[in-house]
């Protein structure tokens, strides 16, 4: 069988996202995202959480990072709050009964994810992330566009001639 460049980030994609599925009372974890990538995390929670994930780019400087949040059956309380640090600034939000949470933000460097609650009764979360990294033009993309003025140039300095 003959797999596609397509299939074959399909099933990378979906290799790292079952990979990085965790069943935890409470989670630490450092990740690495590579350009193009994304994991899912489900965690089921019967007592006050704090919950951290770090994650670092070695695609680029900076991402553009979309979160998902998907609260299950927790009953968020007041007390309840999603902070994202990146390098640069803090975006914090807090809510109450915060089931929902999907934000595409600009991430610069290493950022953080922390999620913290306290569950009125026992269930668990999802959270998706998802990552891209601006693409770097290769050193041949800037030879081909001097090729390119150049010839131009060559042709109308040859008409001017004339």
């Amino acid at each position: 069988m003959e797999v596609l460049p397509m299939q074959l980030s399909t099933l990378v994609k979906s290799a790292v996202a079952a990979a990085a599925t965790v069943a935890a009372l409470g989670a630490h974890a450092a990740i690495s995202l590579d350009t193009d990538a994304g994991f899912e995390v489900t965690a089921y929670k019967r007592t006050a959480f704090s919950d951290t994930y770090d994650f670092n780019f070695t695609g680029g400087p900076s991402a553009l990072v979309t979160f998902s949040l998907f609260g299950g059956n927790i009953n968020w309380d007041a007390t309840s709050a999603l902070t994202i640090t990146d390098s640069v600034s803090s975006h914090t939000y807090t809510a109450a009964g915060i089931p929902l949470f999907d934000q595409t933000l600009t991430l610069n460097g290493p950022f953080s994810f922390t999620l913290t609650g306290n569950p009125v009764v026992k269930g668990g979360y999802t959270l998706n992330v998802e990552a891209t990294t601006a693409a770097v033009p290769e050193p041949e993309t800037y030879a081909l566009l001097l090729a390119g003025l150049g010839a131009v140039g060559f042709v109308a300095a040859r008409r001017k001639g004339q």
